[in-house]
């Protein structure tokens, strides 16, 4: 297949097989530098005019807002808004197609949203696939923070889904970082920044009950 231009296939390939060694991987260089500092800016746009509301957990009816568990805003990516957002839900369905053809998940679909974490507030251990739901099947997250230093905090805890009290690593928010990780295994954790942290949040999703 024709790969994007925003979409780096040397680095698709070393992800793809950091996923079949363990349940998780990590890039810098997954996406041209323009389109991260495309969509860079949108967030931290979105995040000064007010747009991002604070996230619900749960599901359907039983939505709720909890900061003590989850203390993020967010805005959901819309397939005919932007220019980046387009561009960079044009590269994730290809990312897609390489990881049904390469690996044999059969992700099909793509939900994503914008993230802020203002500085202090977290987010608990958790897992993304829901109890009663099994469509999630690999989540992701790209870092959108210029001159991210580690005393600004914020890191993805990514635990070992093995052992779940044993810290597989600490990933810092730095800008144009791609992580990607199996939803149903591996437990994760957003500690609290010093200052606002942005990030897309996004899950590829499988038919359900279509096991893979």
């Amino acid at each position: 297949m024709v790969v994007s231009s925003h979409l780096n296939r040397a680095a698709v390939a070393r992800v793809l097989e950091e996923l079949v060694q363990g349940a998780w991987a990590s890039t810098f260089d997954l996406f041209s530098p323009e389109l991260i500092q495309g969509l860079a800016t949108e967030v931290a746009q979105r995040h000064q005019l007010g747009w991002m509301q604070p996230a619900l957990i749960g599901r359907q009816v039983g939505l709720l807002h909890d900061g003590n568990q989850r203390g993020d805003s967010i805005q959901w990516l819309d397939p005919t808004g932007s220019t980046a957002e387009r561009s960079f839900l044009e590269a994730i369905e290809e990312l897609m197609a390489l990881i049904r053809s390469e690996l044999y998940v059969p992700v099909r679909t793509y939900e994503a949203h914008f993230a802020c974490y203002e500085a202090g507030r977290h987010y608990a251990k958790h897992k993304d696939r829901f109890r009663d739901a099994d469509e999630r099947e690999l989540s992701t997250v790209l870092f959108l923070n210029p001159e991210w230093k580690p005393q600004d905090q914020g890191q993805l805890l990514i635990f070992d889904p093995d052992r779940e009290d044993r810290v597989l690593a600490e990933v810092l928010p730095e800008l144009g970082r791609f992580v990607l990780f199996r939803s149903d295994r591996v437990p994760h954790e957003v500690l609290a920044p010093h200052k606002p942290r942005y990030s897309i949040a996004g899950w590829m999703r499988r038919q359900s009950g279509v096991l893979t």
